[in-house]
């Protein structure tokens, strides 16, 4: 099984075994009106979406969790950040909700980055590792080791540098992590996902800040779609 190992806590909130997953976004007040807007972070990140962080952080039930092997062909964490749950910025994932970058190379060890895309898809790797198809639809791709500048997280354009460039394969993947279980053709690609206001004695959800998830709610049905290539779907109107 190619995903994150963790216990079952769906005891804990009484799903009876149902919930799989749970995603915490802090404060709404954080986000703008518009599910669909850029924005800046507190952090100074600038997000294309929300809806982008909203699939980003549902992606993490999934990935990336994997090894690969580096150049010595030892199983590395070459492919992942330093948390070692996110793609690194040279990983050329063709601006995956699950970071990394587009990365082109002009001639031979001398690449540049594009401009983060608005939304960005997920890659057919991680459409792999969700379970969402098989491992032949998987297109080859890169990491840049040993680059000759620091990653910039903050960049909006284009970066130029050099470096050497190791290939990601599938097979690589599989060598190293095995097989996904279950295949493409048994896991779920359908799910229902809840939005949930919480509120206090201190602090009572207004008319305005439940029409503003209930926008967002309906905003990342569609755009999950999206962003999956239309592999997979997401429920966001529960019934009780």
């Amino acid at each position: 099984l190619i995903q994150k190992a963790g216990g079952n806590i769906s005891k804990l909130y009484a799903s009876k075994g149902r919930l799989e997953h749970i995603v915490k976004l802090n404060t709404l007040s954080r986000y703008p009106d518009n599910p669909w807007d850029e924005f800046i972070a507190p952090n100074g990140y600038i997000f294309t979406s929300p809806l982008w962080i909203l699939a980003h952080e549902l992606g993490h039930r999934w990935g990336i969790y994997i090894k690969y092997s580096n150049e010595y062909g030892e199983p590395s964490d070459i492919l992942l950040d330093g948390t070692k749950t996110h793609f690194q910025f040279f990983m050329n994932s063709g601006g995956s909700p699950l970071e990394g970058n587009t990365i082109i190379e002009s001639s031979p060890s001398h690449f540049f980055t594009l401009a983060p895309k608005h939304p960005g898809f997920f890659g057919t790797l991680e459409l792999y590792l969700m379970g969402f198809i098989s491992s032949d639809m998987v297109e080859d791709s890169f990491v840049i080791l040993n680059p000759n500048i620091t990653a910039d997280v903050h960049a909006k354009g284009e970066l130029y540098f050099t470096g050497k460039k190791h290939s990601a394969v599938i097979d690589t993947v599989i060598q190293t992590n095995g097989k996904r279980f279950p295949s493409h053709k048994l896991s779920p690609k359908h799910f229902r996902c809840g939005f949930i206001l919480f509120e206090t004695n201190e602090f009572m959800a207004s008319d305005e800040m439940i029409l503003k998830v209930e926008r967002y709610r309906k905003a990342f049905q569609s755009y999950w779609f999206f962003v999956t290539k239309g592999y997979s779907t997401l429920e966001t109107k529960l019934s009780l």
